[in-house]
């Protein structure tokens, strides 16, 4: 059997069959009422160990991107990866008892709309995807048969915690605390508690978008992002460490971009002012300074919304 006609089948079972189970609003309420103490951006760039907790960050990302072929097909797009959390987000959210807070495909659907995030049909997809590829089970409730629930699967924990981690140590790095080491020591029982307020993050973290104007390109395109973390890696930030281009197409292939699709982002970051092309015994792409100053600010933005979501994972 194909691996397209096996997501149709895993696609079947996805219905619009369940009643409609209003959204709860607590964790949304609880986040955005706590006060405004984690780390800001500015802070984190303004530290003096923020060139080694951002080496440590972009390594942390190129660890997946580079040994996880198996969810490749997830990271390079932003709405699977939205999916993805919200699903964790609302299992842990899930109180038997309480039927508001059931993590079922029609509440996932509501609150993925209000961010905008993927249409109803894309979400049925990556559902699929999901189930197929061993990240979710769907969960019968004995006392309404009509009801599924997205339950993630050890597998799907394993892969939020290494996406996740990151983030806390280059957090670690900078400003140490409590609250980084309970998580790095304890991750899975804070990540149970980290998860209540993803899905009260993922709104307020789609403001990193706007907050980040100069990197649209690498935001719209597939894999583009991943391609800009790859230079950043590689330490391609000026003209003398230029990354040779058939190492940049050999990396978007193993995320299963095509070579054409590789090298239409290098142009478009090109024509955008992002990076430099040159050549020297092959064709070789750097960053410019002001894509450099963008990704800073773009890697600070994201570890200080990470910090706040850590004020709230730290059992008392």
């Amino acid at each position: 059997m194909s691996g397209s006609a096996k997501w149709s089948e895993v696609a079947l079972k996805f219905g619009s069959d369940e009643p409609d189970i209003v959204p709860s609003q607590r964790n949304t309420d609880d986040f955005f009422s706590i006060p405004p103490t984690h780390q800001r951006a500015d802070a984190i760039l303004a530290h003096l160990r923020y060139p080694e907790a951002r080496a440590s960050f972009v390594s942390g990302m190129m660890d997946i991107y580079d040994n996880a072929p198996g969810v490749n097909r997830m990271l390079v797009e932003a709405g699977r990866l939205g999916i993805f959390s919200f699903v964790m987000g609302l299992w842990a959210d899930y109180n038997p008892q309480d039927r508001t807070t059931w993590p079922t495909v029609n509440r996932l659907k509501g609150q993925i709309d209000r961010c905008g995030l993927a249409s109803s049909r894309h979400i049925d997809d990556v559902l699929a995807w999901l189930a197929a590829t061993d990240y979710i089970v769907l969960q019968r409730i004995a006392d309404d048969r009509r009801v599924r629930l997205l339950k993630p699967t050890e597998r799907m924990i394993t892969q939020d915690y290494r996406m996740i981690l990151p983030f806390f140590r280059a957090l670690d790095l900078l400003f140490g605390g409590a609250r980084y080491a309970l998580f790095l020591e304890r991750y899975r029982a804070c990540q149970r508690v980290r998860q209540k307020v993803t899905t009260a993050i993922f709104p307020w973290a789609t403001s990193l978008l706007p907050q980040n104007r100069d990197l649209t390109i690498f935001f719209d395109r597939t894999c583009a992002i991943q391609i800009l973390f790859k230079l950043v890696a590689l330490d391609a930030t000026r003209s003398e460490h230029a990354a040779r281009e058939t190492s940049l197409v050999e990396f978007g292939t193993r995320l299963g971009m095509s070579r054409t699709h590789v090298r239409n982002i290098l142009r478009d970051a090109e024509e955008a002012g992002l990076m430099v092309r040159s050549r020297r015994d092959g064709v070789f792409h750097h960053l410019t300074p002001d894509c450099v100053t963008a990704f800073d600010r773009f890697v600070a933005n994201a570890l200080s919304l990470v910090d706040r979501a850590c004020l709230l994972t730290t059992p008392s």
